[in-house]
């Protein structure tokens, strides 16, 4: 059964991740993911804004008619919920810098899981995120050999702990040393709060959800480092060279991708996430046949990987680039099929979106590429997002928003392959010139 949310009018093929709100009408109020994430954003922001007001307003209280003592109970509240959010940076950097000290390979960095990027950028070799709500982090860490790699990885996870503590001690001697008339008293009486309900929360072994993923807190992973198995151990390897081949990738170096990959496979030959990491840079080089190829025959050798959401999705987006009207309706059902398994994935709306302009289905596709616009980071995805949208809005008669999108997507990505297509079409809706029609 599809369901259209109420807010952006998007059509998905499933109610999963949708919320739902009765109201006098008889149909009630459906919201989809993306509007939902919409939503969490804005209430995020009046939140930290709030926070950063108190604050000021807190550390100079005689500036607004305030007394001092009341001027200061409000720089705690304040710095309270400005601590929280900074800690996490604090952790996953204490996470990371240990990986670094002890040899092991740090692929990312992400601070706010669950929500959008409003920051990526490489420091270090090292990808780092920052989401839209930055609460929550995560650090990828892989090691280079299996020497000690249980040790290794107890002293990692235990970092994030002792940089809590260490901010703890330091704000307990701050505090001790600070009179009553100080701010400093408050700020840092804000980050032993943070710390004191923050340690017990990480330190009891749970497992959380984060990011779409069960995964374990750092108190379970204490438990457990010293438990993995050689398997495990092993899978770790092997997923280096997958990250390393993504990393070089994201860097614009197709061919030291391929050789990760190469070096992958053949030291795990079993392993299929080399041939899956291979056919999505083959999406990325533009070799879409080869893709497609690529991704049949996974399907063909793993029933399990037929049915998986991010290959069909891919081979949605390989049919859709090979401009085969047979493919094409193939495309459709595949893109229909990645939607109803993660109506969370901004890439999967792309794809719905795009394939819907093609069979000009343009009223249906058009939420789904605005809301995967609004998703997306990467900037040749947003690019090629902007030329469908400009391809839509040409289906509907709309030549001056086609342009705004054209030049959005040329100043996205000038070598976006898209745009000579696009161009085109713009170039043949245009009016014709005054000397034009006179003659």
């Amino acid at each position: 059964m599809s369901v259209v949310c109420t807010h952006c009018r998007a059509e998905f093929p499933t109610e999963k991740g949708f919320t739902y709100r009765r109201t006098h009408s008889s149909e009630g109020v459906y919201t989809c993911p993306t509007c939902v994430a919409r939503g969490a954003e804005t209430r995020f922001l009046a939140w930290a804004s709030a926070a950063f007001a108190i604050t000021a307003i807190g550390a100079s209280p005689r500036t607004f008619g305030l007394p001092a003592q009341g001027g200061f109970e409000l720089l705690f509240f304040g710095a309270f919920g400005i601590t929280w959010i900074l800690q996490y940076f604090v952790h996953e950097l204490a996470h990371a810098c240990a990986a670094w000290m002890l040899g092991v390979q740090v692929f990312s960095i992400s601070i706010g899981s669950g929500s959008r990027s409003a920051y990526e950028g490489q420091w270090f070799g090292c990808r780092v995120t920052v989401g839209t709500i930055p609460l929550g982090g995560s650090i990828i860490c892989l090691p280079r050999t299996r020497r000690w790699a249980r040790l290794r990885e107890f002293l990692i996870v235990l970092a994030g702990p002792l940089s809590n503590i260490g901010c703890l001690i330091g704000a307990m001697g701050v505090a001790s040393e600070a009179s009553k008339e100080s701010p400093w008293l408050y700020i840092s009486t804000a980050v032993l709060a943070v710390n004191l309900i923050r340690l017990p929360l990480m330190l009891f072994p749970a497992k959380v959800f984060d990011d779409g993923r069960v995964s374990s807190n750092d108190g379970r992973r204490l438990l457990i480092a010293f438990r993995r198995t050689a398997e495990q151990i092993e899978r770790s390897l092997s997923a280096r060279y997958r990250f390393e081949a993504t990393r070089a990738l994201r860097c614009g170096r197709p061919e030291e991708a391929h050789r990760w990959l190469d070096l992958g496979e053949s030291r795990y030959p079993t392993d299929s996430i080399y041939a899956i990491a291979r056919s999505v840079l083959f999406l990325f080089e533009d070799r879409f046949q080869e893709g497609r190829e690529a991704i049949l025959s996974l399907m063909e050798k793993d029933s399990a990987l037929a049915n998986n959401g991010g290959l069909q999705n891919n081979l949605a987006w390989a049919n859709l680039n090979l401009g085969d009207p047979l493919l094409l309706q193939e495309a459709a059902f595949l893109s229909e099929s990645a939607l109803r398994q993660d109506p969370h994935n901004y890439s999967c709306m792309g794809t719905r979106g795009s394939v819907l302009v093609e069979l000009n289905e343009v009223e249906k596709a058009i939420p789904h590429l605005k809301n995967a616009l609004w998703g997306h980071y990467f900037k040749p995805h947003k690019a090629l997002i902007q030329c469908y949208l400009a391809l839509a809005m040409l289906k509907l008669k709309d030549a001056r928003q086609a342009e705004e999108y054209l030049a959005a997507a040329r100043r996205l990505d000038p070598r976006c392959r898209l745009l000579p297509r696009v161009e085109r079409a713009v170039a043949s809706c245009a009016p014709s010139s005054p000397a034009a029609t006179s003659t």
